[in-house]
């Protein structure tokens, strides 16, 4: 299993933290061998994946060969990528909802390895918005087998609810190009909150897929 940080869950969860950490985790394993098998035995899918990734030069295997692909798409092919894998999802069946992250490294690398909450039942699902005032809204969507009796699950909601009064910058268009956008600030707040994954930060800044926040900031790695 992947390690993750509950240190500052720990308390919630009390003498009996590890069990509802296993917990957890039994719901994430149950995720990854379902996305599993609704991708592997899905002829459909497959096929509707070997022309995607043919049409953009995929699969790409290491973080600098998917790096160097990224820059050689641009932000436009980025997304029209995402698109084309939301619409081959939804056809085959595929809960863009549950799943895009998953389709989208699937599609990108040619496998994916187990991760946490991948299929967004583990722990719940939250979209961070303003309303027009400009006040912060959370919402969360939960499944049928969330289990929201958990107390890291619950220690998580309060922690998101305490991130609303410090909401990320959204990137800012540059001076010189108003198409462009300048994500250092999103950087610098990434920076004052270590503990917040780049899926989170994705969420919190209204961005589908976790893959451009870590593309975008990890060119800052190279002095870019």
């Amino acid at each position: 299993m992947d390690e993750i940080d509950f240190l500052h869950f720990y308390q919630a969860g009390g003498k009996d933290i590890k069990k509802h950490e296993k917990r957890l985790w039994d719901i994430s394993d149950a995720e990854y061998s379902e996305f599993q098998r609704l991708t592997s035995e899905n002829e459909e899918l497959q096929i509707g994946l070997r022309a995607i990734r043919a049409r953009y030069g995929l699969p790409v295997k290491t973080e600098e060969a998917i790096k160097r692909w990224g820059v050689s798409q641009g932000d436009e092919g980025i997304r029209r990528l995402g698109r084309e894998i939301e619409k081959l999802a939804e056809d085959c069946g595929v809960s863009r909802d549950r799943w895009r992250d998953a389709m989208y490294e699937l599609t990108v690398t040619g496998n994916v390895v187990r991760y946490f909450n991948m299929g967004k039942i583990a722990y719940p699902m939250i979209e961070m918005s303003y309303e027009d005032s400009g006040r912060p809204v959370m919402r969360v969507k939960i499944y049928s087998d969330t289990p929201i009796d958990n107390p890291i699950w619950f220690a998580q909601l309060m922690h998101w609810k305490e991130l609303m009064r410090d909401m990320p910058p959204k990137p800012q268009p540059t001076k010189e190009n108003k198409r462009k956008k300048d994500w250092r600030p999103v950087l610098e707040w990434s920076k004052r909150h270590p503990e917040i994954t780049h899926e989170e930060l994705a969420q919190m800044l209204g961005i589908k897929n976790r893959v451009t926040v870590t593309r975008k900031l990890s060119e800052f790695d190279d002095g870019k």
